[in-house]
């Protein structure tokens, strides 16, 4: 391509990155809300979200990132592309990943990368372990303690209030409630052994009880645990 091209390419990308930001800007206080936190999990409801302020913002401004590339490059001697509703969806998809999909855009032309993208998805680092708890209900009524031992010390880390799992076909856009916690892990030092149990009553006002083995945590270790009670 030649220069004239390149800069038009580039102001092109760089107008779709400076929209991307703002919108990433705009959403965080949203998915950063504590409301929006308790209610769901992950990031599983971020993305359609984010791709249909992208589609508000692309049909808004009429902005196909695709035709206005092609354009750029061959010009108009070959007629001016008309995608439509796909030029616009590929353009809110584009806007929806954020700065770093558009980054992703720019390196891949030879363009130099600006800023930096997110991180890869949470994980645990080498230096701990991640451990989940699911309630499986039986005999337990009200809310249910969970309690972890090292060995020195149990540690109440959290309670578990739901009576049962959502339906599966929701179960990457709300939170689990009869997990702990309900997204990700709860965070175990490296060399000790632990148990972890349930605690609570049942219908009677019995107190009722289940522990799971010891266990000795590996590094970066995420360890599901499932108990009735």
């Amino acid at each position: 391509m030649a220069q004239l091209q390149y800069d038009t390419v580039f102001r092109i990308l760089f107008g779709a990155l400076a929209i991307a930001v703002v919108l990433e800007s705009a959403l965080a206080v949203i998915f950063n809300w504590r409301v929006f936190q308790n209610r769901f999990s992950g990031k599983s409801w971020r993305t359609p979200i984010a791709i249909a302020f992208g589609w508000s913002i692309a049909t808004g401004l009429k902005f196909d990132i695709i035709g206005a590339l092609y354009t750029a490059i061959y010009g108009t001697s070959v007629g001016k592309p008309e995608l439509g509703l796909v030029g616009t969806f590929v353009t809110a998809l584009v806007l929806a990943g954020g700065s770093a999909g558009v980054n992703n855009i720019l390196k891949g032309l030879g363009f130099r990368q600006i800023g930096s993208g997110d991180g890869p998805a949470p994980k645990p680092a080498k230096t701990e372990a991640w451990l989940s708890v699911t309630l499986q209900r039986r005999e337990a009524v009200g809310p249910v303690q969970v309690l972890v031992d090292d060995g020195q010390q149990t540690v109440l880390v959290g309670m578990i209030s739901g009576v049962k799992p959502p339906p599966e076909w929701v179960t990457d856009f709300v939170a689990n409630k009869v997990r702990f916690p309900s997204y990700g892990g709860h965070s175990l030092a490296l060399g000790k052994t632990y148990t972890v149990s349930l605690s609570g009553v049942d219908k009677a006002g019995n107190a009722i009880s289940k522990t799971w083995t010891p266990f000795t945590p590996g590094a970066g270790a995420i360890i599901d645990v499932v108990l009735t009670l």
